[in-house]
C-alpha cells in the first residue's frame, strides 16, 4: 500500500513589505510568526520559514534598530525552523529627508525561491509580499517547475497577486479575522 506524504511548505517573508502592509491596513504591523505559520501551513508539513529584511543602522536610528534586533532575536528563539537573512539598509546623503532603502533583499528572496525549486526542497512556496518585483520569478516558477505557489497579503500589498494571479494556486487577502488570529 502506497503512503501519501504531506506537501512540504516553505514560507518566504519579505519582512519590511509584509510588516508595512499590515501596519497600513490595521494600524499595527505586529504578528506572531508561529501563529502565522500554523495558519498558513495547516495540516501540511513545514520545511522552513525564511525571513528577509534590511537592517536599520543603530548609529542613525538607535530606537528602531533596537526594536528590530529584539524582533530578530524573538524570531531566532521560535519553535519552528526559521532562517533569517538581513542586509544593512542603504542610507543616502540626503537622509533623513530620503528614507533608507533595502538593497539585496529582494534578490535573495528570488535566489532562494529558484534554488528551492531546483533542489526540490519544497512542494509549495508561500510568498508573503505584495512587491511587484517578484512577478517574473513567480511566473518562472509557475511555468518551469512542478511547485505550487501561494500568497497571503495585506490589501494594500495586493499588486503582486493581481499582476500574477494565474500563477498562484492560492492567494488570500489578510482580513481582520485573519489578522486577529495571528496576533
Amino acid at each position: 500500500m502506497a503512503t501519501t506524504t504531506s506537501p512540504r511548505v516553505e514560507i518566504f517573508v519579505d519582512g519590511s513589505n509584509f510588516y508595512n502592509g499590515l501596519q497600513q491596513q490595521f494600524g499595527n504591523g505586529r504578528y506572531d510568526i508561529v501563529k502565522l505559520t500554523h495558519r498558513i501551513v495547516g495540516t501540511r508539513t513545514l520545511s522552513r520559514v525564511n525571513f528577509y529584511t534590511g537592517l536599520v543602522d543603530p548609529g542613525r536610528q538607535a530606537q528602531a534598530a533596537q526594536k528590530q534586533q529584539s524582533f530578530l532575536k524573538y524570531l531566532a528563539k521560535q519553535p519552528i525552523p526559521i532562517r533569517i537573512f538581513a542586509r544593512p539598509m542603504k542610507y543616502y546623503a540626503a537622509w533623513p529627508a530620503v528614507p533608507p532603502q533595502e538593497k539585496g533583499v529582494d534578490a535573495r528572496i528570488v535566489q532562494d525561491l529558484i534554488l528551492g525549486a531546483v533542489d526540490k526542497s519544497y512542494d509549495i512556496a508561500v510568498l508573503l509580499s505584495g512587491d511587484q518585483d517578484f512577478i517574473e520569478v513567480v511566473q518562472l516558477l509557475h511555468s518551469r517547475f512542478s511547485v505550487h505557489l501561494e500568497t497571503y497579503y495585506p490589501a494594500s500589498r495586493r499588486h503582486l497577486f493581481e499582476a500574477a494571479r494565474s500563477c498562484f494556486a492560492h492567494g488570500e487577502v489578510i482580513k481582520k479575522e485573519f489578522y486577529e488570529s495571528i496576533c
